[in-house]
C-alpha cells in the first residue's frame, strides 16, 4: 500500500513535471473517471496505477470529481479511494458514461469493448472533444475483442 510519504513524493514529483515539462496550454479538465484500476489492497501494479491517477489530479489541476470503478474493489480499496476524495462508482457502467464537461478517462488495461462503449456513449461533436482517454493502444487489440463486456 502507498504510504503517505510516498504519496507526497508523487505530488512533489507532479509539481516538478508540471513546472518543467508540461506545456502551459494543456487541456483544461474538470473530472477524472478511472475504470479498471484493480485492487489497491492486493496489487502493487494497482498501487502504481492509483499513484498515477493522483498525479493526473495534480498535473491537470482537476477541479471537479474523481470517480473510480473496478468490479474487484474491496472494502479497504473503497476506504482508500474515499480517503483521497475519490468517489467509488457503485454499479458497473460498462464505460457507457456520457460526459457533461471535460473529462479524463484513465483506463489501464481495460478490454477493448469498454473503450468502444465509452466512445459510443459520447459519439457527437461536443462530447467527443471533451474526453481524453489514457489507456492501452487500441491497435494492440484484435477486432474480435470489441464485444461489449
Amino acid at each position: 500500500m502507498l504510504r503517505r510519504d510516498e504519496t507526497n513524493q508523487v505530488i512533489i514529483s507532479s509539481e516538478i513535471i508540471d513546472s518543467k515539462l508540461l506545456p502551459p496550454n494543456r487541456p483544461t479538465l474538470v473530472d477524472i473517471v478511472c475504470y479498471g484500476i484493480g485492487s489497491i489492497e492486493r496489487s502493487n501494479t494497482s498501487q502504481y496505477q492509483f499513484a498515477l491517477m493522483l498525479l493526473f489530479k495534480n498535473l491537470f489541476k482537476i477541479t471537479g470529481k474523481i470517480y473510480a470503478y473496478d468490479p474487484i474493489l474491496s472494502q479497504i480499496d473503497i476506504e482508500v479511494l474515499t480517503h483521497y476524495n475519490i468517489e467509488s462508482i457503485k454499479i458497473n457502467e460498462r464505460a457507457k458514461r456520457a460526459v457533461t464537461n471535460q473529462t479524463l478517462f484513465y483506463m489501464p488495461h481495460c478490454p477493448l469493448g469498454l473503450y468502444n462503449n465509452l466512445i459510443e456513449a459520447n459519439w457527437d461533436r461536443i462530447k467527443l472533444k471533451d474526453i481524453i482517454i489514457v489507456g492501452n493502444r487500441l491497435d494492440f487489440y484484435n477486432e474480435s475483442d470489441i464485444t461489449s463486456p
